[in-house]
This record gives C-alpha cells, structure tokens and sequence, in this order.
C-alpha cells in the first residue's frame, strides 16, 4: 500500500485549520485504514471537526462521479446478465456505450436500451425534465 500512497496528498482539516499532509504521513499518524479510505473515497471525516480531502491527479475523478461510474458500471453488468439471453447479437461493451450515450442525453432506441434507461433513470444518472421541474 505504501507504494499508492506515494506523492499523493490530502488537505487535513481539524477545528476550521487546514493543512496539506503527504497520505503516508496520515498513515503513520492517523491509521493505515484511514489512509486506504481516503486514496480510496477520497474523503474522510472523524466527526464534525475532522476531515480528510484528497487532492486529486489531472484527470482524476472525484468522489462522486467514481460513484456515478460504478452505479453505471453495476447497472450495465445486471442488464448484460439478464438479457443476453434474450438479446444475443448485443455485447456488454454495446450496453456500457449505450449507458453513456443515454447520460450525455440521448434517447433509448430498442428494447435493451429502454430497460437501461429506465434504470438510469431510477439511480440518478440521468434527470428527467419531470425531475427538474
């Protein structure tokens, strides 16, 4: 693990003070797991007046749109699961692009597509006009 945590860092913050720690330096100071939790979720808190934020690499993905991709990813993998008994000639790579082309606003176009919208739908990664209003 040691090896992850190389030249990353966190921005520690404790009573409203902050300061910029090494993660290796949370690990020997706060916890291995600690440390893990961070890199991992890339936030962190001991209650109210403790926390730990990430300091993310160019291009690097927050916390929330790793969740976004994992949900969509989890989402994709069922359906695949599911249909491709029913739906042989369409592969799970096709399910994960039809994934992003519904997020980024396309509409569904078959029936793999419908079922997979609506679940993108239901897990928030995609806002409906009814939502909005």
């Amino acid at each position: 693990m040691t090896s992850e945590l190389k030249g990353r860092f966190a921005t520690y913050t404790h009573n409203g003070k902050t300061i910029r720690l090494s993660l290796n330096a949370v690990k020997t100071n706060f916890g291995a797991d600690i440390a893990r939790t961070v890199l991992e979720k890339k936030h962190f808190s001991l209650g109210d007046t403790i926390s730990f934020d990430l300091e993310l690499l160019p291009g690097e993905k927050t916390a929330e749109e790793t969740h976004r991709e994992k949900l969509k990813v989890e989402f994709c993998k069922a359906l695949y699961q599911d249909l491709s008994e029913s739906y042989p000639s369409f592969t799970y790579a096709w399910l994960l692009t039809e994934a992003d082309r519904l997020i980024a606003g396309g509409q569904p176009g078959g029936g793999p597509s419908m079922f997979l919208h609506r679940y993108l739908i239901e897990a928030g990664l995609i806002k409906t006009e009814e939502a909005t209003k």
